[in-house]
């Protein structure tokens, strides 16, 4: 689920992110980086605008998983500490 975040996050400026900013956001290599965008952009978490820059956009599907992970976290925090 981190790395899910963590990709997201990479992509979440308003000019979206190249896959060589995601493979650093994310601290993957290309091989793995792939595995997993194929699985957010099939699931509709993001979008592939330019495929001639390979520049990939976070979608409203994307943030609201973004939002949802922080509130877990944030409610895990305060029932465990």
């Amino acid at each position: 689920m981190q790395i899910i975040e963590d990709i997201l996050r990479a992509s979440e400026g308003p000019r979206g992110a190249l896959k060589t900013h995601l493979v650093y956001g994310a601290n993957l290599n290309f091989a793995r980086l792939d595995k997993h965008l194929y699985f957010l952009l099939n699931k509709g978490f993001m979008e592939l605008r330019s495929e001639s820059e390979d520049r990939y956009f976070l979608t409203g599907k994307g943030r609201e998983f973004l939002k949802m992970a922080q509130d877990t976290r944030e409610f895990l925090n305060r029932v465990s500490g």
